[in-house]
């Protein structure tokens, strides 16, 4: 991921030290705000927004950062209406503040308002031109790499975590937040480094450690210690919905189907409304065969977020990971028709179309998630083979059922011995097992 700075160039002139979420430094934090910090931590989110309201109308503390607060315990609890006019308030009183914008960014995006999103977005561009935003320190950089995400300005979100984390070590939620974003450009070993530096100041953190199992996940599959992380989280907050999630996904992909089902259904006891619930229990649906429940589960989750991409992006990625093309294929094509722009659901019906073969239809629509999203390392190494390294490496040889992606110097072996051999195994097997596969059957060969 490049680190160029194209929109903020002079952040090397870092300013106050401040909590990772704006106002004074934790230590100076006033009794229920540290209180509530420890609510959100510890999975505690009804009392987490009942002390937040009290010590709102006490009026004894920053409002901003109560506001902020508060909201992320609704959001946890699925009341994305309040806390989005918790939020829409607070910014009426405290305009300028950066940190408020950014979650209430945050929370229009939950709900699929682009619209006001957008509005938030391009407001903060012209506070900034306009020289109106005081984000030098920790907390506006942090406030402001949310906000460049949201605007899919990866560069500069990268560059301002950056900043972030080097203004304030010790502070944690920069590194939390620089982790997330590597996970979703599928950088894992980044990823990892910046959990565990949270890790080494707060060895306890119940994000940091989910974070770390998901990209453990992502660089091999290591399950094992995936869940010994998922685990250490639960530990802390046996409510964290990230870590039911993932071990969702896990239960998911080993087919153990009534495990997912429990832990969906621990996860929409806290939060109804829970994003990935909605994409673990389609996914299970579709593999179980219960198109009716997936159509229940794809409308119920359009209705909280529509043209949500991202249910649709996991549901087929979940598919494919059973090899469940056909099926991926159709999920995939359905979320690009809900929102044509979402580099997510374009990747992955680009990658499905691939896999079932056919490169001319996959392979623009795979250059249109690049255009959306240059950032994702998986679409790049996918369009660098496709594009450099095939072309000028590999051929392409075809029998009556197969088509064969080879080395030319081995095709001396595939015409004499392997195709021969696979031709006359497969009219064995269609005549054996009565069913004969759409083809053609791609073999893709590597040296």
């Amino acid at each position: 991921m490049r680190r160029s700075f194209t929109w903020l160039l002079l952040l090397t002139a870092l300013a106050a030290k401040g909590d990772a979420l704006g106002g004074e430094p934790q230590g100076r934090e006033q009794t229920s705000v540290r209180t509530l910090r420890a609510y959100l931590r510890t999975g505690r989110y009804a009392e987490a927004r009942r002390l937040g309201d009290e010590a709102g109308r006490r009026k004894s503390e920053p409002a901003p950062l109560l506001a902020i607060l508060t909201a992320r315990a609704e959001m946890q609890l699925g009341l994305y209406r309040e806390a989005r006019e918790r939020l829409e308030q607070a910014t009426v009183r405290n305009p300028g503040d950066l940190p408020l914008r950014a979650q209430l960014v945050r929370v229009v995006d939950a709900v699929g308002d682009r619209d006001t999103a957008r509005a938030l977005i391009e407001r903060t561009r012209l506070d900034d031109k306009m020289g109106r935003l005081s984000h030098r320190d920790a907390a506006g950089l942090l406030a402001l790499a949310t906000i460049l995400r949201f605007d899919n300005n990866w560069d500069d979100a990268n560059a301002t975590l950056r900043a972030a984390v080097a203004s304030d070590g010790r502070a944690t939620e920069g590194n939390l937040e620089w982790g997330a974003l590597f996970l979703e450009k599928h950088a894992a070993d980044n990823a990892a480094l910046s959990f565990r530096d949270v890790l080494k100041q707060d060895p306890q953190n119940p994000d940091a450690h989910v974070g770390l199992a998901r990209a453990l996940l992502d660089q091999g599959y290591d399950t094992v210690s995936a869940e010994r992380e998922l685990q250490a989280a639960l530990a802390v907050n046996p409510v964290h919905a990230d870590a039911l999630a993932v071990s969702a996904e896990i239960a998911l992909d080993a087919e153990e189907f009534d495990l997912a089902a429990s832990l969906v259904t621990r996860l929409r006891t806290t939060n109804p409304r829970d994003a990935n619930a909605a994409w673990l229990a389609a996914s299970r649906a579709l593999l179980l065969e219960d198109r009716a429940a997936y159509d229940r589960e794809r409308q119920a989750r359009l209705r909280v977020r529509p043209g949500d991409g991202d249910f649709f992006a996991r549901t087929a990625e979940a598919l494919v990971r059973h090899r469940r093309y056909a099926d991926a294929r159709i999920v995939a094509t359905d979320g690009v028709g809900q929102n044509g722009q979402h580099a997510g659901c374009l990747a992955s019906l680009g990658t499905t179309l691939l896999r079932l073969g056919e490169e001319t239809e996959g392979l623009p629509i795979l250059r249109r998630a690049w255009q959306r999203d240059p950032y994702n390392v998986r679409t790049f190494n996918l369009l660098n083979l496709l594009e450099k390294v095939i072309p000028a490496r590999y051929v392409t040889v075809a029998t009556e059922h197969f088509r064969f992606r080879i080395e030319p110097r081995t095709r001396v072996a595939l015409d004499t011995i392997v195709a021969p051999f696979l031709e006359e195994t497969y009219g064995r097997y269609v005549a054996r097992y009565g069913f004969e596969p759409t083809g053609p059957i791609v073999f893709e060969l590597y040296g």
